[in-house]
């Protein structure tokens, strides 16, 4: 077995507990120190404290050390400092935009996907609330936010409008939870721009009702047999071209099967 410190960098012999006290005759108050044996892959994570016993002559005749096993702490400890770093590295590079606020809104900290999607500067935001930077541009959406937060503690892929700092709307899904720092519930939100879905899906959307107006007045018999859902899709010439009250969109196919002349 040996010894090491909490950088895990093995430690000489000279340093470790026993001959530490011995070499400077000075007693060691909850230095910690990992054990690491040699048939096991882990390391034992421990609390030293020990000092010299000296003679009348000042010499060292025995030295009391005290172990205490604290592996479990330190695992928690090096397992929240993990996380930490990995948070820290999702927040400072996601695209996404991520803020943390106070329950009233005040801006504790952004990453720079909030910079570049909203045009503000981290130091215009901080300690300012949304309210000031007029940020929300519907503030119901705000409040909508707040008040699940305090009922259910998160909220998932809201969509809604942002004003950005040039004035611009712009949509975004946010999802959201609440978070506790230094005593103090926060909010973390994280606020994907997709504004250029949104505005994929207007486009699309009047692209079909021009599509559709065109189709509801239409002098042609237009049919589209949709095969997976075995359904027809016809315009209403189709029907008053043969005899019967003009009907548009999807229709089931057996009907006009059954208006088929043997």
């Amino acid at each position: 077995w040996k010894f090491v410190n909490t950088d895990r960098i093995t430690l000489s012999i000279e340093d470790y507990p026993v001959n530490k006290i011995i070499n400077t005759k000075q007693p060691l108050f909850n230095k910690i120190f990992g054990i690491i044996n040699s048939t096991k892959p882990t390391i034992t994570w421990v609390t030293v404290n020990g000092f010299p016993v000296v003679n009348s002559a000042g010499e060292i005749i025995e030295t009391v050390i005290s172990y205490d096993d604290i592996t479990e702490q330190k695992n928690e400890e090096i397992e929240l400092k993990n996380s930490e770093e990995k948070f820290k590295k999702a927040f400072l590079t996601s695209p996404e935009s991520i803020t943390i606020t106070s329950m009233e809104g005040v801006y504790k900290d952004v990453n720079k996907g909030f910079t570049q999607i909203s045009g503000y500067e981290y130091d215009e935001v901080i300690g300012k609330k949304s309210s000031e930077i007029n940020i929300w541009s519907d503030i119901s959406d705000r409040n909508y936010v707040v008040n699940s937060l305090k009922q259910h503690g998160v909220v998932e892929n809201y969509v809604c409008q942002f004003k950005t700092k040039s004035g611009n709307i712009i949509y975004g899904m946010l999802s959201a939870t609440t978070i506790e720092l230094d005593g103090e519930d926060h909010v973390l939100l994280i606020t994907r721009d997709i504004t250029k879905i949104k505005n994929i899906e207007h486009d699309l959307l009047e692209s079909n009702n021009r599509l559709n107006l065109i189709l509801e007045n239409t002098p042609i018999a237009i049919w589209d047999w949709d095969v997976v859902n075995d359904l027809w899709y016809t315009t209403p010439k189709y029907y008053t071209m043969l005899g019967y009250e003009p009907v548009s969109g999807n229709s089931d196919r057996s009907i006009w099967i059954n208006r088929i002349h043997p």
